[in-house]
C-alpha cells in the first residue's frame, strides 16, 4: 500500500512539474513573440531614420566624409564623389591620405594631430595640397564635431 501511495504522490509531482514546464514554455514564447514585434517595429524605426539622415547628408553640398581610427573612409557623401570623380567601390575602406594625396606625409601628420590624439578635435582648420584638386582647406567648427563607436571615428 505504501509503494501505491508513493506511486500516486509521485505521479501527482510528475504531472504538476509537466504542466508547469508547458506554462512556462507558453510564457516563454509568448514573451519570445512580444519581443520580436519590438525589434521589428524599432528595426523598422531605425531603417526610416538611417534613410533620413542619408538623404541629407547626400545632399550636403560640400564633401563629407566618415573615418575611421585608422583615418580609412567609411562612407561618403555624393559630392565628395562627384569632386574627385570616383566612386565608392574605389574609395570605401581606401585610406584618407591615398585618396586626397599626401604631399610628403604633412596631410597625415595633421591628421594624426587632430585625430590621434584620442580627444576630442575642436574648431580645427586643416590645410593641404591635393593631387587632384590643389590647394584645400578643411574647417569645422563645431564643439561636437566626432562621435566614437567601437573606436571609429565618425
Amino acid at each position: 500500500m505504501l509503494r501505491a501511495l508513493m506511486f500516486v504522490v509521485v505521479g501527482t509531482v510528475v504531472g504538476f512539474l509537466n504542466e508547469y514546464r508547458q506554462m512556462l514554455e507558453a510564457e516563454r514564447q509568448a514573451y519570445s513573440k512580444t519581443l520580436e514585434q519590438q525589434v521589428e517595429e524599432r528595426t523598422s524605426e531605425l531603417r526610416k531614420e538611417k534613410g533620413f539622415l542619408e538623404n541629407i547628408i547626400a545632399t550636403v553640398p560640400d564633401s563629407l566624409l566618415v573615418l575611421d581610427s585608422d583615418l580609412r573612409i567609411k562612407s561618403a557623401n555624393r559630392s565628395f564623389y562627384e569632386t574627385f570623380q570616383t566612386e565608392p567601390e574605389k574609395v570605401i575602406g581606401s585610406s584618407i591620405t591615398g585618396i586626397l594625396g599626401d604631399d610628403g606625409g604633412k596631410l597625415s601628420k595633421d591628421l594624426g594631430k587632430v585625430f590621434g590624439t584620442g580627444k576630442k578635435p575642436q574648431n580645427f582648420e586643416l590645410h593641404y595640397q591635393s593631387e587632384q584638386l590643389g590647394e584645400r582647406r578643411s574647417i569645422s567648427r563645431r564643439e561636437e564635431c566626432w562621435l566614437q563607436q567601437k573606436k571609429n571615428w565618425l
